[in-house]
């Protein structure tokens, strides 16, 4: 895994654990997810999509991530996310498609397949990594 140092707004960073508890805040510390972790990420999905057909078939799901974000057709993606103490806590992918607007091609971020695990949830993963997700866009 490639760590990245949080050097963003306070927002991307700190997360308020719930409204009575106002004063307690937690650093998230946001990673990019390497092809290595892509095992522990189909864990995670499998986890929070216990029933869904797409996660049923091990092999088949890894070669549809694969091919979706780490040898995509289009320019780039990228993992983000957080881990947890035994497991991926929470996935954030960012992928860049060329779309054409206004008549000029632009490179288009897509955000999808973002999981965060049972056992973190409320705890502002989701909120942090969208941030820091939404900053690394605006910087490709």
């Amino acid at each position: 895994m490639k760590d990245y140092p949080i050097i963003l707004d306070k927002s991307t960073i700190v997360s308020e654990r719930s409204m009575d508890e106002k004063d307690h805040k937690q650093i998230i510390d946001i990673i990019e997810f390497s092809e290595e972790d892509d095992e522990k990420i189909y864990e995670l999905q499998k986890i929070v999509y216990p029933n869904h057909p797409v996660y049923s078939d091990r092999e088949k799901s890894l070669k549809f991530w694969r091919w979706w974000f780490r040898e995509p057709l289009w320019k780039k993606s990228r993992v983000f996310g957080v881990n947890g103490k035994d497991c991926i806590a929470g996935v954030r992918p960012l992928s860049f498609m060329p779309m054409i607007l206004s008549g000029k091609e632009e490179l288009c971020g897509v955000l999808n397949a973002t999981v965060t695990h049972p056992d973190y949830r409320k705890q502002g993963i989701f909120s942090a990594s969208l941030n820091y997700v939404l900053d690394a866009a605006k910087r490709e």
